[in-house]
């Protein structure tokens, strides 16, 4: 909390005033060292502009210090601030701030008195001298009752109106920003207008030595404001603000001056800001009953994410805030709000959180890439149903909730793939994944997760940071390592390697030896034979489905001559044609995602070649590419430019392709292929499957498939159709769970 210029008892005369404060901790700043562009101060004694005598020094900002000087011209002192620093972008603000308090007068804005430049080169700006303290210091104190906050927003809303009225916006109402004259709420006066941005059809003044106010101070993707306050437009960048950025801080701190607490707060500027964008904060009604839920109605409006939704003006700002007040009978003997959190009852929901921050040049090894462009976050969106937030200055924000229907380890394998891809679009940022739970019916703020996602950026080291709960929701399913900087995420693991590892431990296998020897039997029996089975392990998430199928695979793979074809059905794909056989496919082939689609071409090709020891043949090439969705934009073959005529003729090809694939691989020798969760799965790529099995009956081919019992939901025919026999798994025994 930044601290006041000058404290004064309540019942001494208001004289006139400013003050500077120290920066605040939670400002948005631009680095320098300490000697970098510094000027000397002024003395105190000292006749500044011809007129002002320095008489004391008030106060040191990060940028200006502020000293209390007399006006020779009128007696009075005057707050004499002074930049202590030249640059382009501190010169441009400075400016803004003088030309912007020039132009306006009102009781409500700290009063403009002159500008110039000190003897030493610096910058000068005399403001009215004011005696008291800002908000943030009575805050700190006591809280305010409610009628002194409809007060302060009748002053503010005055104030800030005359400044919209000109094309002014202050950009950074917070707290700290407004003095509270002799202490007292209805002389609060609004400071610092140094971001304030000026609309093109206001003409600004020009300071002395040629400085001009300009539009837009700051460069690309840098941050103005203080976060916490700022809104969520200008968390994100956007550069056609308007008087709705001034009102969502008018709401902050209004939420502020109620319940005693930030609307939004964090431990990192980078929490706080993915707050403003993502979060909700706590009801107001929740820490002040007395209050009701008009309060609550109010703030909703007043700290909308879209702006489209906030009132476009001051006047229609204080509107929404006296209409509040009419309608609740304000008690202003309430006790003092309260800041404990209740506890939550109500239905949980599993919500995971990326954070992705940018390296700092001096630390980062990797090559800086494009920023995410709208299209790229539009696909990454629809691909694993995600809420992606850009914030300005390049970091980023992923929020993932989980389906009704969805378990806690399909919510995190989603996220797990989801800040996998994003490492790879975006080297440059330094990635952070947490899980946690949302209350649906009560209010539990995503902000928990938010912060404990920003947390695992402490560092600026390459690669993906995850807490424990993510990566014991994860479990085997991906290479997680422990580090000296905590857990790391690495690629998922598409097959079994033999060791169940969880964050680098083995973990034993117990309690399915009847059902392995039923699994063993079946493979048995199926490649002596030589014949097509199919066995289906079904039973609950967490039932030990996908632990049973990887074990029984690792042991099948003593006998080299039996080949292992993988593939997992994905929730993120769940239903689209053909998904589980693509990946099948893509397995198989040694296919990567993101290759340019000829190149993925050439390895499919090279595979059928190389692997399966096949001459050419472009027609296979054709149809499996189209099952892959790899195929030539242009067919240069009869029948490929028949079939994307006639979706029936393409359809049976794929499958012909498919089958061809299929007996070609058995061809080679016993195949064993391993289908997870497919519940999640599509008909077609069952389908496909149980064609080839039915072509394939004399071959040695054993399909394991494992699923939840919503299978048979999700497929409602299936049982009639499913070719398989069934292993249902219950809990283990008493002994094998100790």
């Amino acid at each position: 909390m930044a601290t006041n210029l000058e404290e004064v008892d309540e019942a001494e005369p208001p004289p006139s005033v400013s003050s500077e404060e120290p920066a605040a901790a939670s400002s948005i700043s631009f680095p320098m060292s300490a000697d970098d562009g510094q000027l000397d101060v002024v003395g105190r004694g000292q006749c500044i502009g011809d007129r002002f005598v320095i008489d004391h020094l008030a106060a040191v900002g990060g940028m200006s210090i502020v000293y209390r000087a007399t006006d020779l011209t009128t007696g009075q002192f005057v707050a004499l601030k002074v930049l202590n620093k030249r640059d382009p972008i501190t010169d441009g603000r400075f400016a803004t701030e003088a030309a912007t308090l020039a132009a306006l007068s009102h009781p409500c804005i700290v009063g403009y008195i002159a500008h110039g430049v000190t003897p030493q080169n610096a910058l000068f700006l005399a403001m009215e001298w004011l005696s008291g303290r800002d908000l943030s210091t009575q805050l700190a104190r006591q809280g305010l009752r409610a009628s002194a906050g409809l007060t302060l927003m009748r002053q503010l809303c005055a104030g800030l109106s005359v400044a919209h009225s000109l094309g002014v916006l202050h950009r950074d109402i917070k707290p700290s920003n407004l003095f509270l004259v002799g202490g007292r709420i209805e002389r609060v006066k609004i400071l610092d207008f140094g971001i304030a941005r000026r609309h093109a059809a206001t003409t600004p003044r020009t300071l002395t030595g040629g400085h001009r106010a300009t539009r837009q101070l700051t460069s690309a993707g840098t941050l103005v404001g203080t976060v916490g306050y700022m809104s969520p437009e200008q968390a994100r960048g956007a550069l056609d603000l308007d008087a709705r950025c001034d009102v969502f801080a008018l709401g902050c701190v209004l939420y502020e001056c109620l319940t005693g607490q930030p609307a939004f707060s964090g431990a990192h500027d980078l929490a706080v800001l993915a707050k403003v964008l993502r979060d909700e904060p706590l009801p107001v009604s929740s820490l002040r009953p007395d209050l009701g839920y008009e309060f609550d109605a109010l703030m909703a409006v007043l700290l909308a994410k879209d702006r489209s939704q906030r009132p476009t003006t001051a006047e229609a700002a204080l509107a929404a805030i006296e209409e509040a007040y009419t309608n609740t009978v304000v008690d202003d003997d309430a006790a003092a709000p309260v800041t404990r959190l209740r506890a939550s009852y109500g239905e949980q929901r599993i919500l995971s959180v990326i954070v992705g921050r940018p390296r700092s040049e001096s630390n980062s090894t990797a090559t800086p890439v494009a920023r995410v462009t709208t299209s790229w976050i539009d696909a990454l969106s629809r691909e694993f149903d995600a809420e992606v937030l850009p914030i300005r200055g390049g970091a980023l924000l992923v929020v993932l909730t989980a389906g009704v229907h969805s378990t806690a380890t399909d919510q995190a394998a989603r996220a797990a793939r989801c800040v996998l891809q994003l490492a790879h679009q975006r080297s440059d940022l330094s990635l952070g994944l947490a899980t946690g739970a949302v209350d649906t019916t009560s209010h539990v703020p995503v902000g928990v997760a938010i912060d404990r996602a920003v947390a695992l950026l402490a560092s600026d080291s390459t690669g993906v940071h995850i807490d424990a709960l993510t990566a014991s929701l994860l479990g085997s399913r991906f290479d997680i390592q422990q580090t000296s900087l905590g857990l790391t995420l690495g690629a998922e693991r598409d097959e079994s390697d033999g060791a169940h590892v969880l964050m680098g431990k083995s973990t034993p296998f117990v309690g399915r030896a009847k059902e392995l020897a039923i699994l063993n039997a079946g493979l048995y029996e199926s490649f002596q034979d030589g014949s097509s089975r199919g066995l289906l392990v079904t039973g609950p998430a967490g039932a030990g489905k996908s632990r049973l199928g990887r074990e029984f695979v690792e042991r099948a793979r003593l006998d080299e001559t039996t080949q292992v074809l993988f593939a997992r059905a994905d929730q993120t794909t769940a239903g689209s044609p053909l998904s589980l056989v693509q990946c099948l496919l893509r397995n198989a082939a040694a296919l990567r995602l993101g290759e340019p689609a000829d190149a993925q071409r050439a390895s499919l090709d090279s595979y059928l070649r190389g692997a399966l020891r096949q001459p050419a043949d472009p027609q296979l090439c054709d149809f499996l590419g189209e099952i892959l969705g790899i195929a030539e934009s242009v067919p240069s073959r009869p029948l490929h430019r028949a079939a994307r005529g006639d979706p029936e003729v393409m359809r049976e090809q794929k499958r012909r392709a498919f089958e061809r694939w299929m007996g070609l691989v058995v061809e080679r020798g016993p195949l064993l292929l391993f289908l997870e969760d497919v519940h999640w799965s599509d008909l077609p790529s069952l389908s496909f499957v149980m064609a080839s099995m039915r072509s394939l009956a004399d071959r040695s081919l054993f399909v394991l498939a494992t699923a939840r019992p919503e299978l048979y939901t999700q497929f409602p025919k299936l049982r009639e159709q499913w070719e398989f026999e069934e292993v249902v798994l219950h809990g283990l025994t008493k002994k094998a769970s100790e």
